[in-house]
C-alpha cells in the first residue's frame, strides 16, 4: 500500500494539530504549511475535505484557523485517509486478468487489506503525535 500525496499531507497536518497542547488555539493553514513544509494551495483543498468530514473545526477572525474537532485519541489515521481519499484499499485487481476477483491471490490480499485497515483504524492521531507512547 502506498499513501497518496494528499493522504500523506493530510496526516502530517493533522498530526501537527494533534501535537498542539492549547485546546482553544486555532492554527492558520499558512502556519501549518510553513512548519510542516507543505504547499499551501494543497492544504486548502485538503482542509475543505477534513472540515466536511467534521475532523477539524474552522474558526474565523484575526485569531482564526483550524483545530481538531475532537480529542486526538478519537481520530484515527483511517479517518483522515478516508476523508481525503476515495477509499483506503490495497486491492486493485486487474479485471482483465481476474474478472471474478477470485484469483489465487485474493485470500492473501483480503487478509492483508484487513490487517492494514485494522492497523489504520487502531492508530490515533495522538499515537502518531507521541510515537514513544
Amino acid at each position: 500500500m502506498k499513501l497518496t500525496t494528499e493522504e500523506g499531507y493530510a496526516l502530517r497536518a493533522m498530526v501537527f494539530l494533534a501535537k498542539q497542547t492549547e485546546e482553544d488555539h486555532a492554527f492558520s493553514l499558512t502556519e501549518i504549511a510553513k512548519v510542516e513544509k507543505l504547499p499551501l494551495h494543497f492544504l486548502e483543498q485538503i482542509f475543505i475535505k477534513l472540515r466536511r468530514q467534521e475532523l477539524v473545526i474552522s474558526l474565523r477572525g484575526a485569531l482564526g484557523g483550524y483545530r481538531l474537532s475532537r480529542p486526538a485519541e478519537l481520530i484515527s489515521a483511517f479517518d483522515v485517509m478516508q476523508a481525503v481519499g476515495d477509499t483506503v484499499s490495497l486491492l486493485d485487481c486487474n479485471r482483465d486478468f481476474c474478472p471474478q476477483g477470485d484469483c489465487s491471490m485474493s485470500p492473501f490480499l483480503l487478509k492483508l487489506q484487513h490487517t492494514i485497515t485494522t492497523t489504520l483504524q487502531g492508530t490515533s492521531l495522538h499515537a502518531l503525535a507521541n510515537p514513544t507512547l
